[in-house]
């Protein structure tokens, strides 16, 4: 029974352990860069489930100049055998801040990319070499991007690997940070410009610069197509932009820049106004 038992424990238990000997690894990778910064620590899954898919991930959620942060790092092993190893092969650090969203934007860090029409090109010479960047409302995003302070990469051992308002929150991803020699004082600097980035993009979506909808046939908060969507759409009254109802109530106002509404109705009965 003995020798049983111990067979069962080498084949299950040994890779186990050394299983969560590598997730403690990332873990105080985690604590590491996020010390001195008040908050919580916390994984959405257990250690059975990354076990099982040897992946996963740990957050923390803290506060940056009185703006709520959330920042997740996440790992995976795509094989058994990379385990082996300890450090996780594929690593990206995810940094989160909740927005009350005006208009899409997506940058992504490219600089081997070659035109794209439907990218937009702020004229930047610094930014638009590293960077492709997307977004509903060309002239409300260029407008903002052109009037924020350098972005922080400077300061920081690599440029951001991807930077997105989609969905109601302002994210930041930085891949393979640990590699990368990413550390507190660079996580320091980068979650205070976007803190500083969001609410700066919040308060000036406040003001009446353009009104201008783009016929486009996606929801503009979260992109999902709207002609396909089972879900009730609703109009802004104001400028007639167009949302999913949860997307909507969500947001708690209309996503087109310069529109300050805080009303929608129905799409047949805001038609019929």
């Amino acid at each position: 029974m003995i020798p049983f038992l111990t067979l069962i424990f080498i084949i299950f238990g040994l890779p186990s352990l050394h299983f969560y000997v590598c997730l403690d690894k990332q873990r105080k990778y985690l604590k590491q860069i996020c010390k001195g910064i008040p908050g919580k620590y916390g994984s959405r899954f257990s250690f059975l489930e990354q076990l099982r898919k040897r992946k996963g991930s740990y957050q923390f959620g803290g506060l940056s100049l009185q703006r709520m942060v959330a920042i997740e790092y996440f790992y995976r092993w795509p094989r058994i055998i990379d385990v082996l190893p300890g450090t996780a092969p594929e690593e990206r650090l995810e940094i989160r801040f909740p927005v009350v969203q005006k208009f899409w934007l997506r940058m992504i860090l490219d600089p081997h990319h070659t035109g794209d029409p439907e990218a937009l090109v702020l004229e930047e010479p610094d930014i638009d070499a590293l960077y492709v960047i997307h977004s509903n409302q060309h002239e409300a995003a260029k407008h903002f991007l052109l009037s924020r302070p350098p972005f922080p990469d400077l300061r920081l051992p690599n440029p951001m690997d991807r930077l997105e308002i989609h969905h109601g929150w302002g994210t930041a991803e930085f891949f393979f940070p640990a590699h990368r020699n990413f550390q507190q004082m660079h996580l320091e600097v980068l979650i205070e410009w976007l803190a500083r980035f969001f609410a700066d993009y919040e308060s000036q979506s406040k003001l009446v610069l353009s009104v201008s909808v783009v016929g486009d046939a996606r929801c503009p908060y979260c992109r999902e197509n709207l002609e396909t969507s089972s879900e009730r759409i609703f109009q802004c009254v104001q400028c007639g932009a167009k949302l999913h109802e949860n997307c909507w109530k969500e947001n708690k106002q209309c996503t087109t820049w310069g529109c300050q509404s805080g009303v929608a109705l129905p799409l047949g009965q805001a038609e019929q106004r």
